[in-house]
């Protein structure tokens, strides 16, 4: 059995998902459940794709409460990183709430919205200094992005980004995923 390092195992799951997508977009004959006719379909309305990253891979920002103008990215950044994490998402459970709560009362954390969802994991520094020096490895889910858009998802429509704070507890549900369905 061949072991492959993080890279190649998703060069080669995109290389796979890749084709999959490509003979999924041909045309091809499909039976009705209830017509009982052949009907020759175009695959235009494409399943929902939703992706979901792992464990603190989705960008986060810190908001003052007291100042709605600030907004300041905490998670992921090469620059500053030590400081800013130190300062805004060092946190305590509260086992009241079942919250991780800020160490300062007027910080929230959250997870950006921005493009469906999408901004929050597709790349994890999207600041100047990554891009100059071309720094692949905040590259999260680009790629697929940039594939699954290539063959035919639409933003918003069918290709959603779920970033999350991963520092919570997975018990805790914001209802997004029954807002998409």
């Amino acid at each position: 059995m061949a072991v492959l390092g993080v890279g190649a195992a998703v060069r080669l799951r995109l290389r796979v998902l890749g084709r999959h997508l490509r003979l999924r977009g041909r045309r091809r004959t499909r039976r009705r459940r209830g017509g009982g006719g052949v009907e020759d379909e175009e695959e235009g309305g494409r399943e929902a794709v939703v992706l979901v990253s792992g464990m603190g891979g989705s960008v986060l920002h810190a908001r003052r409460r007291s100042n709605p103008r600030f907004d300041l990215r905490v998670w992921v950044r090469i620059l500053r990183a030590d400081a800013d994490f130190r300062k805004y998402l060092w946190s305590l459970y509260n086992p009241d709430t079942g919250y991780v709560e800020p160490l300062d009362d007027d910080v929230e954390i959250v997870v950006p919205e921005d493009d469906h969802g999408l901004f929050a994991i597709d790349i994890l520094d999207p600041s100047w200094f990554v891009e100059i020096l071309h720094l692949s490895m905040v590259y999260h889910f680009h790629d697929m992005i940039d594939m699954l858009v290539d063959c035919g998802y639409k933003k918003g429509t069918t290709l959603f980004g779920y970033g999350y704070d991963f520092r919570q507890s997975n018990r805790q549900s914001d209802g997004w995923f029954a807002s998409k369905t």
